[in-house]
């Protein structure tokens, strides 16, 4: 909601405004469903806690009470999977936010598929757990199927989200890169304006320990990268420089 709130007002995607709210009002409702069934939860442990707190001195007792913990369990039950449907369905947003929201605010979808499937995960625990104590068990093998089903889901889809995510910071941290480079291969000097491809690699490689830190990453055209293979940028450019003064022989 806040990527969509974020992405209607942005600079220069005022004829989008329509397309964020609508986005925005479907998350809202998201948001609202999930602090209803919070409250709805905690009624739920109340139940089954009044349930348990029933006397059974009698057979009479005893029936009410079991009873009781019976009702109480299945709707200890059905508040959590209904947390995990909500999640899932939520992650709709995130994905079309991560796709299309504002660049600047990607993290924040990353953040939100993150958050869906722990929110998706956690509860089917409390669907388990609380489906161990309820004699119907026709019921009970129904709602774990359908829960591992939504977990799957909401697994592969989170991988999505992800990606694309991933994708998203990785083109931009190459135009920082580029930006800072001033364009220009950084062994050759050629640019854009030469007709080369530029790339965006690691100074020192990642095989040897090197990180994706913006100071360990470099442009470099596409003939300089390739033959800069493994070595250290450094000792690749001292290579070449003594190559092409004719030291090396």
């Amino acid at each position: 909601t806040m990527v969509a709130n974020l992405s209607s007002h942005k600079k220069g995607w005022d004829d989008r405004w329509e397309e964020f709210s609508n986005w925005a009002d479907k998350g809202e409702l998201y948001k609202k469903e999930l602090i209803r069934l919070v409250d709805a939860d905690t009624k739920a442990f109340n139940q089954i806690m009044t349930a348990f707190g029933l006397p059974k001195s009698t057979e009479e007792e005893k029936a009410t009470r079991t009873k009781a913990i019976q009702e109480a369990t299945k709707f200890a039950i059905d508040i959590p999977f209904k947390v995990m449907q909500a999640s899932y369905d939520s992650m709709e947003v995130i994905k079309a936010m991560a796709a299309t929201g504002n660049p600047n605010s990607i993290s924040d979808a990353g953040v939100g598929a993150l958050c869906a499937r722990s929110a998706v995960m956690g509860a089917f625990m409390n669907v388990r757990i609380n489906a161990a104590g309820y004699d119907d068990k026709d019921f009970v093998a129904d709602i774990l199927n359908r829960g591992r089903e939504i977990e799957n889901k909401t697994i592969a889809l989170e991988a999505e989200i992800l990606k694309i995510v991933d994708g998203k910071i990785s083109r931009s941290k190459r135009i920082e890169v580029f930006e800072r480079d001033g364009y220009r291969c950084q062994i050759c000097g050629r640019g854009i304006k030469d007709g080369v491809e530029l790339e965006v690699d690691h100074i020192v490689p990642r095989a040897r320990g090197g990180s994706s830190d913006f100071d360990n990453l470099t442009t470099l055209c596409f003939d300089c990268n390739r033959g800069k293979s493994a070595k250290i940028l450094s000792r690749f450019i001292e290579s070449k420089s003594l190559i092409e003064s004719g030291d090396v022989f």
